[in-house]
């Protein structure tokens, strides 16, 4: 650890330190750590530790993909608890001149001037609402009758001409509209026996039952596959019938990554929390695109809003989530 008083240790020890903490994402800037430990260095009014000035790199250094320097930096120096997974994470203390989000051209490294914290810990589902999302219906550009929440291990939506009333079933085909379209009459039609969406073990997935096409729009899913975040996936009755939406460890360490970068990259994470599906139809990049479609959902994930929420809080952000 780097206490008051201590000259800069050997460079190669340092870097050997750096190394165990990159583990596998070493190879992505073990040549750029002696660089970076040079300018350290030859910095001769630095060679003694001083908590009061700037200990500055260039910011195009390309740091890790999960972790900025400043967080490698203050976990060898100041944090050596700090563990690989961001359980903890690394907060700047305002105002300084070359903090991370001043975007100069220059990055501060001195752990004194940032701190550390700890990220809230997974919702427990105990402590938490029962209902883990709310699903609503739209034909076209308008919304018809109330949220649905979903509650228990799953909710079915279908389309389907009687049956029991229960609180896991959405049925759209009790949903009037005095104004409906033919065409959102005859995509009804062929919803049938719809999805269902469960939630099991952390994970949320779509099932398909109908004997249609399904089109869905998943954030999530996309980012976890480097895709595009408009890209559309298609589930069919003859191929694919079951897609991932969600998994509460993986939203954890984006939602960790995300916390280093400051509460704007939070808030935007909260996009990944709602997934849209239209049945029948798919859209693309058409004006007006899933709004133009006859029959389709928007599904809000509420326990990790929730979790978010709860995250920008205690990061202090000026604006809050409406879901």
């Amino acid at each position: 650890m780097f206490a008051a008083g201590k000259s800069l240790p050997d460079a190669s020890s340092v870097y050997h330190e750096i190394s165990c903490r990159l583990g596998d994402e070493q190879s992505n800037i073990e040549r750029h750590l002696y660089k970076l430990l040079d300018q350290l260095q030859t910095r001769t009014d630095l060679s003694a530790y001083n908590p009061h000035k700037c200990l500055t790199v260039s910011r195009k250094l390309p740091s890790s993909e999960s972790r900025p320097f400043q967080v490698i930096h203050g976990q060898v120096w100041r944090w050596s608890h700090l563990r690989r997974s961001l359980s903890h994470l690394i907060f700047e203390l305002q105002p300084r001149n070359f903090c991370f989000s001043a975007h100069q051209m220059e990055i501060c490294l001195n752990p004194c001037h940032y701190r550390h914290h700890r990220l809230l810990p997974p919702l427990d589902p105990v402590l938490a609402s029962p209902v883990w999302a709310t699903i609503y219906y739209y034909e076209k550009g308008s919304r018809i009758g109330d949220a649905f929440p979903c509650q228990g291990l799953s909710a079915w939506v279908h389309c389907l001409q009687g049956g029991p009333q229960r609180n896991d079933r959405f049925n759209l085909f009790e949903k009037e509209n005095a104004g409906r379209e033919w065409t959102v009459k005859n995509t009804r039609q062929q919803i049938g026996r719809g999805i269902t969406l469960h939630y099991v073990k952390g994970q949320i997935y779509v099932q398909l039952w109908s004997d249609s096409d399904l089109y869905v729009n998943s954030r999530f899913y996309n980012r976890l596959k480097n895709y595009p975040g408009g890209t559309i996936c298609k589930l069919s009755p003859f191929r694919c019938r079951h897609m991932k939406l969600f998994r509460d460890d993986e939203f954890h360490e984006m939602l960790s990554a995300e916390v280093a970068k400051g509460w704007e990259a939070v808030y935007s994470l909260a996009k990944v929390c709602t997934v849209r599906i239209s049945f029948v139809e798919g859209w693309g990049n058409e004006v007006g695109g899933i709004t133009e479609k006859p029959c389709w959902l928007e599904v809000r994930f509420l326990r990790h809003l929730e979790w978010t929420q709860r995250t920008l809080t205690q990061m202090g952000a000026p604006y809050k989530l409406h879901y």
